[in-house]
């Protein structure tokens, strides 16, 4: 649709999304955000995600001490963000410092086992990272960004055509909906609690 309504000229290839942990729902909006202000950064070009180059990892404000390897750049590589996937995918020396790094604990399943071709792994941000921040495609730029946010409150939005600015508001998805993602986890708990059980 983006790239549609991009080709007859009616907007810019830019949208955002902001995701409402808390009530559901959130913000989606196509156009340029003009409020609040979105620090970017470049996408990785001709991918087919989204992906961008990582350059660190901090937890708590402190860089994680990785090996350099970790965020190396090239043909095929970077971190990919996709808030089409719920989890996030860390290689597993990423994962370990992590916990390390603030006594975290993680009750499930720790190690999916998903490695990249090179060995190296793969780093995928999904939607309970992107979660609460309003995130920014800027394809005509080719950059990405987000900024943490209120996603139950309101953006702006910039008409190309007019120059007129337009307030974009939160909607909530309906209590339904949440209902059966609890019903989906209680499942996914009592399984793992299982599984863990009899192997």
């Amino acid at each position: 649709m983006l790239s549609q309504l991009s080709a007859a000229g009616k907007v810019k290839k830019i949208f955002a999304h902001c995701l409402d942990t808390i009530n559901g729902g959130g913000i989606f909006a196509i156009g340029n955000v003009v409020q609040p202000k979105v620090k970017t950064t470049p996408l990785v070009p001709n991918m087919p995600h989204y992906n961008v180059n990582l350059k660190s990892i901090d937890v708590g404000g402190t860089a994680l001490k990785l090996p350099s390897h970790m965020f190396d750049t090239g043909e095929k590589k970077g971190t990919i963000i996709d808030s089409g996937t719920t989890l996030t995918y860390l290689p597993e020396i990423v994962y370990k410092e992590i916990m390390l790094a603030d006594n975290l604990y993680c009750v499930g399943f720790q190690n999916g086992g998903l490695q990249s071709k090179d060995g190296k792994g793969m780093v995928l941000l999904g939607d309970l990272v992107l979660s609460n921040k309003l995130v920014v495609y800027d394809l005509e730029n080719q950059v990405i960004g987000w900024t943490e946010y209120n996603c139950s409150s309101s953006i702006k939005i910039k008409d190309e055509q007019t120059g007129a600015t337009y307030t974009v508001d939160a909607h909530n998805i309906s209590s339904g909906w949440r209902f059966h993602w609890q019903k989906h986890l209680a499942v996914l708990l009592v399984t793992m609690v299982y599984s863990y059980l009899i192997f």
